[in-house]
């Protein structure tokens, strides 16, 4: 499911988890799958660890994926947006990550589909990593903030067509792509009115995009009030307005929309969805009674979408529902119910796991596993399966950076180090500078004050180098923050590295 966990919003990104504030509400749910992120005999690591964490490294090939039912491209827009122009077809983009697992569970479980063939001659297809360096004149143009997410892009133009953020089963990834060959050829034949639904909604969805929630909300607002009580996007428009709410902090106003339309949303993943949302919003409701009313009917909801899912619901979304119900239990103090719920997520993961065929498809499932496995103090599993899944998947960075954080959360800091050192020799962009900052963090834990100075020294220059479209403000002035806070510690001048 898309765990929001997402950037920019304050919220997911597997692994990482999205935190959120009170200033800055998380805005979706989220796994990173979101898109957020024991004690077994120990497993070599499947790498060396190498002499100098800090240094960069070339980017490593990623984990070989299932064949996809249609063909697609990779890590090329400029040139796939040429070739979508001299074919004439729309250019479909999954922006996707390493580490998140919803993305995995897309290529695994949704673009093998063999019912996808047909597509692809109107639709020319295209997978960017947004770690890589040379995707990131892509994020200049269009904002990735959830893991994964879709877009539609008309080639000639370069206009937004059609956006999805998040996980998507068949039947709707299907609709949203043939909604967006529908709006383009409307588009090309100057057919589509700029102030139907239809319009409006492709407004709204580029405005948040680029960044623009308020503007986006507003937009989202005008189409639904434009469009009938049965249009078919209702859903889509519905969710969309929530999260562009939380993503501009009106909180009041998404507290308002959650509660009017929390049982109107419909499909295999949008209910649940926006019924994390609507918590997000919820807990920086001010009063405390209406709170906990309104979770109360979040809690109906989400418990009602699991006693009759959808048919076309896969093993993600409902494991993902149960993860926020057991999240919507513990904020009402239900801590019984919130255990029950986990143990309910566990047995899906664990199904669903276990009828995979390939390690690459498993460790789709590795990151909720290991969550639950945590939260119900089972750390020695999550350790087992991620030292087993290293081994397994050698090129990939995810199983050690995944392992490192579990190692980390049950206080195995010396473990967590060696393992996180595996992921930095085989991570990069902007998960490697994030696994540079966890690592001076276990430094600071170990007392090892001149390597972890070294090692923010080369988080910052990290920060420095990275291109236009990974550059990220904030983060990089966090760094620098704490390099001048252990350089001061160290009673050293915090000048610039």
């Amino acid at each position: 499911m898309r765990y929001l966990r997402t950037l920019g919003v304050g919220v997911f990104c597997l692994l990482t988890a999205c935190q959120s504030s009170p200033a800055a509400p998380p805005v979706s749910p989220s796994t990173a799958r979101g898109a957020t992120q024991s004690e077994a005999k120990p497993i070599a690591p499947a790498a060396p660890a190498p002499a100098s964490p800090t240094q960069a490294t070339a980017p490593a090939a990623s984990s070989a994926h299932p064949p996809a039912a249609v063909p697609f491209l990779h890590d090329d827009f400029d040139g796939a947006l040429a070739q979508a122009k001299t074919e004439q077809k729309l250019l479909f983009v999954d922006a996707w990550a390493e580490w998140c697992h919803t993305c995995k569970s897309m290529q695994a479980f949704v673009f093998t589909e063999p019912v996808l063939a047909p597509l692809a001659d109107r639709v020319l297809f295209l997978a960017l990593d947004t770690d890589k360096p040379e995707n990131a004149p892509f994020l200049e143009q269009y904002e990735v903030s959830v893991w994964p997410s879709f877009f539609a892009i008309d080639p000639g133009s370069k206009r937004l067509i059609g956006y999805w953020p998040g996980s998507a089963s068949l039947a709707e990834l299907r609709d949203f792509v043939q909604q967006s060959l529908d709006a383009q050829e409307a588009m090309g034949q100057a057919r589509l009115d700029p102030k139907s639904p239809v319009a409006l909604l492709i407004q709204a969805k580029t405005s948040q995009t680029q960044g623009d929630a308020t503007r986006a909300a507003a937009l989202y607002e005008q189409a639904l009030a434009r469009a009938p009580a049965d249009w078919p996007r209702r859903s889509e428009a519905l969710h969309g307005r929530l999260w562009s709410l939380a993503q501009s902090r009106q909180i009041a106003a998404c507290n308002r929309f959650g509660e009017r339309h929390l049982s109107q949303v419909t499909g295999s993943s949008l209910p649940a969805f926006f019924a994390s949302i609507f918590l997000s919003c919820l807990e920086h409701e001010p009063n405390r009674q209406r709170r906990a009313q309104l979770r109360e009917q979040v809690i109906e909801r989400l418990s009602q979408l699991l006693a009759s899912p959808e048919a076309t619901m896969s093993a993600d979304d409902r494991e993902d529902t149960w993860r926020i119900l057991s999240d919507a239990y513990l904020a009402a103090g239900k801590r019984a119910e919130a255990h029950q719920a986990r143990l309910e997520r566990l047995k899906v993961l664990e199904a669903a796991a276990d009828a995979a065929k390939t390690p690459q498809a498993k460790a789709t499932f590795d990151a909720a596993r290991a969550d639950t496995y945590l939260a119900l103090g089972r750390g020695d599993a999550a350790v087992q399966m991620l030292q087993a899944r290293m081994q397994e998947l050698p090129d990939s960075y995810e199983p050690a950076g995944r392992l490192a954080s579990v190692q980390e959360r049950l206080g195995r800091n010396e473990a967590a180090l060696a393992t996180l050192d595996v992921a930095i020799a085989r991570a990069y962009g902007p998960r490697r500078l994030r696994y540079l900052a966890q690592r001076a963090r276990l430094l600071e834990k170990l007392g090892r004050r001149s390597e972890q100075i070294e090692t923010l020294r080369a988080e910052v220059a990290g920060y420095e180098s990275q291109p236009g479209g990974h550059a990220n403000a904030v983060q990089a002035g966090d760094a620098q923050a704490r390099l001048a806070k252990a350089l001061a510690a160290q009673g050293s001048p915090s000048s610039s590295p």
